[in-house]
């Protein structure tokens, strides 16, 4: 199988949600292209010959644009979130990260038309299986975190 990814690297979910279990699979002879891939920026503006595309948890409108026209070219899409958006407090450490509550509302926003948009959503819990079932998503699938 040849699986695309984009991940937030640099937190520890995206560790043991996405990049160890893809290390995984390409140790038994899948091939996975990420963002390091010099191949990888070309086939996402692009067409690229991947059978599945993974995305953690970013939620943009540039990822949200991509993940539609790679599921139109025929990549199915799995999109990975352990959150609820709508539930995170408006605090100072959230404004810095994210932004003021527009902006965190948008991020919600978003995070559900990822949903959506994806064949399959995995997270960590029904209660947040059962939130992106509740708007709308194909697919959902609880997978806890087992590290």
């Amino acid at each position: 199988m040849r699986i695309g990814f984009a991940c937030l690297a640099d937190t520890a979910n995206g560790h043991y949600r996405v990049l160890v279990p893809l290390t995984e699979l390409a140790r038994r002879g899948h091939a996975v292209i990420g963002p390091g891939d010099a191949s990888y920026r070309a086939a996402v503006t692009g067409t690229p010959n991947w059978d599945l595309m993974l995305v953690h948890q970013s939620a943009s409108e540039e990822n949200l644009e991509t993940v539609r026209r790679l599921r139109g070219a025929g990549v199915a899409i799995v999109w990975d979130s352990d959150d609820d958006i709508g539930s995170i407090p408006h605090t100072r450490g959230t404004r810095r990260t994210v932004g003021g509550p527009r902006k965190l509302k948008r991020y919600h926003e978003l995070s559900l038309e990822m949903a959506r948009s994806a064949h399959l959503v995995t997270t960590t819990n029904e209660q947040l299986a059962n939130l992106f079932r509740d708007t709308g998503a194909e697919q959902v699938a609880v997978l806890p975190n087992c590290l």
